[in-house]
């Protein structure tokens, strides 16, 4: 895990350069956030977060922000990001 600022963790796969926007840090666990602010999304949207998933067992789920769409596939919320924003 690499920092972009000391208090904003995000992750950076070094072997394939895939990377995570967020990290959200909570008790047991963590919560990867992909952040992609258009209408429309497509699998390789998904890509970073499903890898991250399947290596990362205190993650249970990713976020991946849109711009309106509200939804699950698999174990990622999408969601839109203002809705996010209200969330937190």
């Amino acid at each position: 895990m690499g920092t972009f600022q000391s208090s904003i963790p995000f992750w950076v796969e070094p072997e394939t350069k895939r990377e995570i926007d967020f990290i959200h840090e909570v008790k047991g666990g963590v919560i990867p956030i992909e952040v992609k602010l258009k209408v429309s999304y497509d699998g390789n949207d998904l890509t970073n977060l499903k890898d991250f998933l399947t290596k990362r067992t205190s993650a249970k789920f990713g976020i991946l922000t849109t711009e309106d769409t509200l939804k699950t596939e698999d174990n990622i919320l999408l969601i839109p990001h203002l809705l996010l924003t209200l969330l937190l």
